[in-house]
């Protein structure tokens, strides 16, 4: 029903933007998780273009799927993050690189490998469109990196996402805990 309204009442949606998604042709493109609208993703200059013409997908051949893939492009920016774990809580770090699969946090304190773990961040105004776009997202700890000296914040883990939302101005999340 809020999609139909949207369209109806076209330019009214505030367009919070999916993590760009890529086509079996190499096109990237990125759809709102509000109205459906699919845009077309420019991916090198991370900039979002004009709305897509065509909706439809083709089929993947998934007989002749490739054996490797490129590693997703990172974008470099620190983001402050709080995240915990289902064994502690209130941790927090920075956010050393971000890309469609994962993220790398540096941090004090780091999960065990395979943790699940929830982190709540500002997305950058790259991919979601807006500014203080604040995300809840879950992900699950796949690489840690120990410290080089013994008091240097030069540790840190990299995490798999599995699943992120966007909160919303007013809205809090009693499952993290606020420092």
């Amino acid at each position: 029903m809020r999609r139909k309204l949207l369209r109806i009442f076209s330019g009214l949606c505030p367009h919070e933007f999916a993590w760009p998604r890529k086509t079996p042709d190499g096109d990237y493109y990125q759809v709102c998780l509000v109205c459906g609208d699919e845009y077309q993703y420019d991916w090198p200059t991370m900039q979002r273009l004009g709305k897509r013409a065509g909706r439809s997908h083709p089929k993947e051949d998934v007989s002749r799927r490739p054996s490797w893939s490129p590693r997703a492009r990172r974008l470099k920016i620190p983001i402050p993050v709080k995240f915990q774990s289902r064994t502690s809580n209130g941790m927090s770090g920075t956010i050393e690189n971000l890309s469609q699969s994962g993220l790398f946090i540096r941090s004090e304190q780091s999960p065990a490998k395979g943790d699940l773990i929830e982190m709540i961040f500002n997305m950058p105004i790259e991919i979601s469109g807006h500014d203080n776009a604040e995300v809840l997202c879950a992900g699950q700890v796949v690489r840690i990196v120990p410290p080089v000296h013994r008091n240097a914040l030069s540790g840190g883990f990299a995490v798999s996402v599995i699943d992120y939302r966007f909160l919303h101005r007013g809205s809090q999340n009693p499952s993290i805990s606020q420092e």
